[in-house]
C-alpha cells in the first residue's frame, strides 16, 4: 500500500517484479540502474547466495519526478524465483501497489513460467485482489532469444487476462523501460 506523506507531500509506491527462477528479475533491476543518470542513481541493494542468486529480494528505490503537488517515489522489489521461497515471495508481494511479471520468453520455460504466474495469483488473491482492479503488467523477457511466432504462443498461454504487455532483453537493457513506465503509470492511476 503506498504510503503518503502528507508533510513532505511525497507518495512511495511499491512495485514487486515476481516471476520464475533465472527468467532475469534481477537482471531487470540492474538493467533499470544502469539506465538512470550516474549522479542520480541510487543504491541497488541485493540480498545473494554465493552463486550471485537472489535469496530474499533486490530492491531499487526510483524518484519519477512529481504527480500534481506531490514528488512520487517508487520502489521495486524483484524476488526470489528459486524453490522453497514461495513464504518470501508472499511476504515481499504483500503492500505492493503493482507488479511486473517477469515470464521467461524461452519456450521450454513455459511450464515454470504458467507455475509462478498461478503462484501470484494465488498469492494475490490471498491478499484480496485480482487483475481487474490491480496493477499487474507481464514483461516477457529474454525476446532476443526468440522468434515472433513463439511470443504469440507464449503471450496466449499466459496472458489469458489480457494485462497490459511488453517484451524485453533485460540483459541488453532493451524494453525495460517501457514495462516499467506501463507499470508505473497503471499504479499512479490507481492511486
Amino acid at each position: 500500500m503506498a504510503m503518503i506523506d502528507l508533510d513532505n507531500r511525497q507518495i512511495v509506491a511499491k512495485i514487486v517484479v515476481y516471476g520464475p527462477g533465472q527468467s532475469g528479475k534481477t537482471t531487470f533491476l540492474k538493467a533499470v540502474h544502469e539506465l538512470i543518470p550516474e549522479g542520480q542513481r541510487p543504491a541497488l541493494t541485493s540480498i545473494e547466495n554465493e552463486l550471485g542468486r537472489t535469496v530474499l529480494y533486490d530492491t531499487l528505490p526510483i524518484d519519477a519526478g512529481r504527480v500534481g503537488d506531490y514528488r512520487m517515489r517508487f520502489q521495486l522489489f524483484s524476488v526470489a524465483g528459486n524453490e522453497g521461497s514461495e513464504d518470501a515471495r508472499q511476504a515481499v508481494l504483500s503492500g505492493a501497489d503493482g507488479v511486473v511479471f517477469l515470464a521467461d520468453a524461452q519456450p521450454e520455460r513455459l511450464p515454470e513460467n504458467q507455475e509462478s504466474l498461478s503462484e501470484l495469483l494465488n498469492a494475490l488473491g490471498r491478499l484480496q485482489k485480482t487483475t481487474a482492479e490491480f496493477p499487474v503488467v507481464i514483461q516477457f523477457n529474454k525476446v532476443d532469444l526468440v522468434d515472433e511466432s513463439v511470443l504469440n504462443e507464449l503471450r496466449q498461454s499466459l496472458n489469458t487476462d489480457e494485462l497490459p504487455v511488453s517484451y524485453s532483453s533485460a540483459l541488453n537493457r532493451r524494453g525495460v523501460v517501457d514495462s516499467l513506465q506501463t507499470i508505473t503509470k497503471l499504479v499512479a492511476q490507481s492511486l
